[in-house]
């Protein structure tokens, strides 16, 4: 079962457990066994967002490729950011051919 995020009127967060189909809406009240009120909160993670590393050396693309914004000592295109994927690839989707080899 799923675990919803509640807050009492103290300020104290629980983790609640509940049916899909029974879980109460965001703002919506429950009762607890000791009778204390419970509202569902929104539950947003506390985490560091994920840098993703977008460097890599392409095995697949032309060697010594002008396009490219840079390359590795054997010619092989590099790229150190997602922007300069996005870039090679608005560079050379017009060049590109689909299903033929």
């Amino acid at each position: 079962m799923p675990e919803y995020t509640f807050k009492n009127i103290e300020g104290e967060v629980s983790l609640r457990y509940y049916r899909i189909a029974d879980s109460p809406k965001y703002g919506e009240t429950v009762l607890d066994d000791n009778g204390q009120e419970w509202t569902r909160i929104v539950d947003v993670p506390q985490q560091p967002a994920k840098v993703r590393d977008h460097r890599f050396v392409s095995r697949t693309l032309p060697r010594h490729d002008p396009s490219a914004p840079d390359h590795d000592e054997q010619g092989r295109p590099r790229f150190t950011s997602k922007k300069e994927v996005t870039e090679y690839v608005a560079k050379t989707e017009s060049d590109w051919t689909y299903g033929e080899v």
